[in-house]
């Protein structure tokens, strides 16, 4: 993980100048990516930089030593680590030990192993430090499906209410936050020092190889000129479907044209432009009722999943959670395209594979104004109780600023040496993925809800039945919720 980690934020940060989203009042998008310089001046004219810095006052606390309660240990090296030499680790450990001697702190944090085995600890943990009064933790940071169970109880402070947290700054990720916000209060928010959110977002590979050897369009030509939607992916898609081995049979020993997982197929609904719930001025949120377009978008994924042309990453010889199977299958050229993560980067098979890119998913149609990438949300929060509210609040800001200030240009320095891509379009796409990033409300929230419209799209043909069997359940559960959160 540590390696694979260093590598996908490389990649990410060959990317000069990324935007995500329409973030108020910035000077630096909201993704963390330093916006580009002004344009260059002549010796005469050019005037010294000024340095953007967090605005946080001077405190010593004095060798305090300060609880994070984290989750989950397959990620703690994102939070914690020694000096090693590797780029990774080192930077890590620089960002602790700086914040650490600004304020005078000693940084503990608390690992909670396991990842969805360890949600009910986590919360016994922090149920626990807050009913008892006790402030066993100051800090919270881990995935949004650890947190996001935690707001019903009400054990996180509203972020909006925080001292020295300035949501404002490029160093927080207001594309997310948007979505996190629940009944006008921010419990969780994102930023750079949760960094699953480069490295899980949702992204297209495409097979060079087999590009040439069928001689089809450009992908990257089709992106840029604004054409790649679903059914030109789905063109090249048929054309290099072929049955290799002859036994009538289309499987991993073939070339097809899609090779993925139903789950993040779903992710499709979010980047075709399907909004699944409206916030309302009371503070109230509202499923939408089932559409034409989320009907029709289910309909394509299913003809997908259950046709000929789809090589399905859990059921294959050695399909797994790992999706090694998979991703071998598409490094060894046996699939067009691979829509997956972006940390897959990093995998074996793909280091050593010459002749992929990466662009966007694809959009609906050539009428939706821009691709929309979704991402995994990793978020960090104050508990309701905790030793010293100031304290905790300026120490967040500050671990969100010295990540973005200091682990990332880390990174970026390493991808100027061009390691990690495989041509230069790559480095420009990857700043097209991020420029309209999300994580939607109904997926960050579906823990407490048991499910949401994208959890079941291309599962089933009758897919509006299963949809109004499910969408009274969603809206009393969330009304639920946000009655909770208001009471709280």
């Amino acid at each position: 993980m540590k390696r694979t980690l260093s590598l996908v934020l490389a990649l990410l940060l060959l990317a000069s100048a990324t935007a995500c989203g329409n973030a108020p009042e910035q000077t630096a998008d909201s993704a963390g990516s330093t916006v580009s310089a002004s344009p260059e001046v002549t010796e005469e004219t050019e005037a010294p930089e000024t340095e953007i810095t967090d605005n946080l006052p001077e405190k010593d606390y004095e060798g305090r030593a300060v609880n994070l309660l984290t989750s989950a240990e397959q990620w703690q090296d994102l939070y914690n680590s020694e000096q090693t030499g590797e780029v990774m680790d080192d930077a890590v450990y620089e960002r602790n030990l700086a914040v650490e001697d600004r304020f005078g702190v000693k940084l503990n944090y608390q690992v909670f192993n396991g990842y969805t085995a360890g949600m009910d600890a986590v919360k016994t943990a922090l149920s626990g430090s807050v009913m008892s009064g006790g402030a066993d933790y100051d800090l919270l940071v881990g995935s949004s499906s650890y947190i996001t169970p935690l707001v019903a109880d009400n054990l996180l402070a509203d972020l909006y209410d925080a001292e020295y947290i300035d949501l404002n700054a490029p160093w927080w990720f207001s594309y997310i936050n948007r979505e996190l916000e629940i009944a006008g209060k921010l419990p969780v928010g994102a930023g750079s020092y949760g960094m699953l959110n480069y490295a899980w977002a949702v992204v297209t590979f495409f097979n060079k190889n087999l590009l040439t050897q069928y001689q089809l369009e450009d992908p990257y030509t089709l992106v840029q000129e604004g054409k790649w939607t679903w059914d030109a992916m789905m063109s090249l898609s048929e054309k290099v479907r072929t049955d290799t081995d002859g036994n009538q049979v289309y499987d991993q020993n073939d070339i097809l044209g899609i090779a993925s997982t139903w789950d993040y197929l779903g992710n499709f609904g979010d980047a075709m432009g399907c909004v699944y719930t409206e916030k309302n001025e009371d503070g109230s949120v509202t499923y939408f009722p089932m559409s034409e377009k989320l009907a029709d978008v289910n309909g394509k994924l299913y003809k997908v999943i259950n046709g000929d042309n789809y090589l399905d990453g859990y059921n294959m010889p050695g399909g797994d959670t790992t999706y090694t199977a998979m991703i071998n299958a598409f490094a060894a050229d046996h699939a067009l395209f691979m829509i997956h993560r972006l940390i897959h980067v990093d995998t074996e098979a793909m280091r050593d594979m010459e002749g992929y890119g990466i662009i966007p998913l694809s959009k609906y149609d050539e009428a939706q104004d821009h691709y929309i990438t979704p991402v995994v949300a990793e978020a960090s929060g104050i508990p309701a109780v905790v030793a010293d509210a100031e304290m905790s609040a300026i120490l967040l800001e500050a671990l969100q600023f010295e990540t973005w200030k200091s682990v990332r240009p880390a990174y970026y320095d390493i991808a100027l040496k061009g390691k990690y891509t495989q041509d230069e379009v790559s480095g420009q796409m990857l700043d097209l993925i991020f420029e309209n990033a999300t994580c939607s409300f109904a997926y960050m929230y579906t823990r407490f809800t048991d499910g949401y419209p994208a959890s079941n799209l291309g599962q089933t043909e009758d897919y509006a039945s299963w949809f109004a069997s499910n969408s009274k359940k969603w809206q009393k559960k969330m009304n639920n919720l946000v009655e909770s959160i208001r009471e709280g």
